[in-house]
């Protein structure tokens, strides 16, 4: 998808996206229940979408533009053969459980969500050639640019929300 690609979710504004559910958020704030058969929405995710992150805990944008890694070959590649992540921008792993940073050449922020898009732990400033913790709970994990978790003051314990991505 390119620069100003819009990635559509469900035709019910605003939608927010579970990579298993889709959870419709109604203007009086109330959540809808997501069934066994799945969510009703015009595609699946598919890899290399373009998503916004949103801490809604804290009221924060985690990061603008983030890049869905959903299949094994995506998820395998993952930042390698990059030179850094821009500001603002970030990688998300689906599933992802654990991550490593063997030959990579940054450092990176890791925020560790559980199935319910509920950080189950952060990791700020993993160095190139390290492993990241194991964080109980764990099912994907979002990379981002060193210093994003610091600036968007996700913790534990805090929730995402995945938005449509739209160029600005």
């Amino acid at each position: 998808m390119g620069v100003g690609a819009h990635v559509m979710l469900s035709t019910a504004p605003p939608a927010v996206l579970h990579y298993r559910y889709l959870f419709v958020y109604t203007a009086a704030g109330g959540e809808s229940s997501p069934s066994r058969q799945g969510p009703k929405r015009s595609r699946s995710l598919e890899p290399m979408d373009i998503l916004r992150a949103r801490n809604v805990t804290r009221d924060t944008i985690v990061a603008d533009r983030v890049e869905v890694a959903a299949t094994s070959e995506t998820r395998r590649r993952g930042l390698l053969g990059r030179a850094g992540l821009e500001a603002g921008t970030g990688l998300w792993l689906v599933p992802c459980e654990w991550v490593h940073m063997f030959g990579m050449k940054f450092a990176i922020d890791i925020v560790v969500l559980d199935k319910n898009n509920v950080v189950v732990g952060v990791q700020e400033g993993l160095k190139p050639g390290r492993v990241g913790k194991l964080f109980w709970g764990a099912d994907s994990t979002l990379e981002l640019p060193a210093g994003a978790i610091r600036s968007s003051r996700t913790a534990k314990g805090d929730r995402i929300e995945w938005e449509e991505y739209t160029a600005e």
